[in-house]
């Protein structure tokens, strides 16, 4: 999967990468770091191609706009900036949040942003404006992943204690899972289905949303893990952390399809393309790796 001859190495951050994703046609990667900046690369040439100045500000979270045209970035100091892809000029900030940004994600049309932070709150914004509709409320810790579903009705909100289900027109929860070990690390699955989290005890699982309960033990996990990322098809999760390692998971099962290395630093973030063919790795060591999905 990481073959040497195959892989691209995007170097060009002066700091840790935190934050992956890849662009809605998979053509493009964007990443955010401690060196204040978010940089968009083209994969085929291996060259950034666009950086977004964070203003003295870790950039913790990145995430595009279903149309590739614009892309947010969460950071550190609370706020959550919208920029333009082709030209990197910013376009708008989403003013809100008290604490850092942990999650961010757009709505299938395009029109509403979610971001969750450690001020434990989820908030839905007016991607035009800039403005919240409204603040989503009951998480009592920091809030790591959010995800919409496809019809853009139900927001999915993960934290450190519990997984929410809500309702997007009316804000309304319609279900809450309390988690006895939390959830410091948590992948969606595309469907909304099911949630693979890490607890604090360095246990994981995936957990069906339906019924509450965790379906899926990952016995063979490594307790350092530092992110998950599910594939677009559902059916594999991919993870990386302390112990240098990318790791393939069959999401059914549990099963430990391949493990990778080659970066030096922990590994921060993990991210597939939508077309399924890449998988990308950020890590502590300053570089991201992007490679085929062979498997």
């Amino acid at each position: 999967m990481y073959a040497t001859d195959t892989t691209q190495l995007l170097s060009g951050h002066t700091g840790f990468v935190w934050a992956a994703a890849f662009s809605p046609d998979s053509r493009q990667l964007l990443t955010g770091s401690s060196d204040f900046t978010a940089r968009l690369w083209d994969i085929a040439a291996g060259q950034a191609v666009q950086t977004f100045d964070g203003q003295g500000s870790v950039v913790l979270v990145v995430a595009f706009a279903p149309d590739g045209q614009r892309l947010v970035t969460g950071h550190w100091d609370g706020i959550t900036r919208l920029w333009d892809a082709a030209t990197g000029a910013e376009v708008g900030r989403f003013l809100g949040h008290t604490r850092q940004i942990y999650s961010a994600a757009f709505s299938p049309d395009g029109r509403v942003l979610m971001t969750g932070s450690k001020d434990r709150t989820v908030k839905l914004w007016d991607v035009a404006t800039q403005q919240i509709i409204r603040t989503l409320e009951g998480h009592k810790s920091l809030v790591v992943a959010g995800q919409f579903s496809a019809d853009g009705r139900r927001l999915l909100s993960v934290s450190w204690d519990s997984m929410r289900l809500w309702d997007v027109a009316s804000g309304a929860e319609q279900k809450a899972i309390e988690m006895k070990n939390g959830a410091t690390v948590a992948a969606i699955s595309p469907d909304l289905q099911r949630v693979w989290a890490m607890g604090w005890d360095h246990q994981a699982a995936v957990w069906d949303v339906a019924s509450g309960e965790a379906v899926v033990p990952f016995a063979d996990l490594p307790e350092a893990t530092l992110c998950a990322a599910y594939a677009p098809d559902g059916q594999t999760i991919l993870t990386g952390g302390e112990d240098l390692t990318a790791i393939l998971w069959e999401a059914n099962t549990g099963r430990l399809i391949h493990r990778s290395d080659g970066h030096t630093g922990w590994i921060a973030a993990v991210a597939v393309s939508p077309d399924g063919c890449w998988m990308a790795t950020a890590s502590w060591d300053k570089t991201v790796r992007v490679a085929p999905n062979n498997l």
